[in-house]
């Protein structure tokens, strides 16, 4: 009889072993899909938020990039905006709002922004369609670059573009806009 339970025995000390693992690795890929915020922000007279919504995203899927603006000081400014993009990214041209200009070549945006004063805001909004996967390397930076007058300030936003690490439902479903 002995021998019997030994088998049994062992059989469930793996299968405990086993969920353990599955539960760790679940509860990683959640870790590392939180992480990917898609935010980033400029902070000073003149403020930068870059928004992309979903930070996640798969071949076919379209990501929302949002640019806003906020000028904080009395007078009218007028500053420069860089937009350096991931290869995979494909910008809708239609979209662009005035004073954009786009070079496809190296998939980069320049926006001559003209932002009131007195917490005047200015933004953009661009669709941005994934092409491709990049699976060796997912994790992607989408970067601003704000040049005002003699000063030049960036930040970059962290999008995953590949395979998902969690589930697209879920992605859909716990996240919230920013701003």
């Amino acid at each position: 009889m002995k021998l019997s339970l030994r088998p049994l025995l062992v059989l469930a000390s793996l299968l405990v072993i086993s969920a353990f693992i599955v539960l760790q690795r679940e509860k990683a890929l959640l870790v590392s899909a939180a992480s990917y915020t898609g935010l980033a922000r400029i902070d000073g007279e003149l403020q930068l938020d870059l928004v992309v919504s979903p930070p996640i995203g798969a071949p076919r899927d379209t990501l929302q990039l949002q640019v806003f603006l906020t000028n904080h000081t009395d007078a009218l400014s007028s500053p420069s905006i860089f937009l350096q993009l991931p290869s995979n990214l494909q910008i809708d041209v239609s979209k662009l709002p005035a004073g954009a200009t786009i070079n496809l070549s190296s998939n980069t945006i320049q926006w001559l922004a003209i932002v009131p004063g007195k917490n005047g805001t200015r933004e953009m909004v661009l669709p941005l369609k994934v092409t491709s996967a990049d699976l060796k390397q997912p994790e992607q930076k989408i970067t601003a670059v704000l040049r005002q007058q003699d000063s030049e300030r960036s930040t970059s936003a962290t999008v995953w573009i590949g395979i998902p690490p969690i589930s697209r439902e879920f992605r859909l479903a716990n996240h919230s806009n920013y701003r």
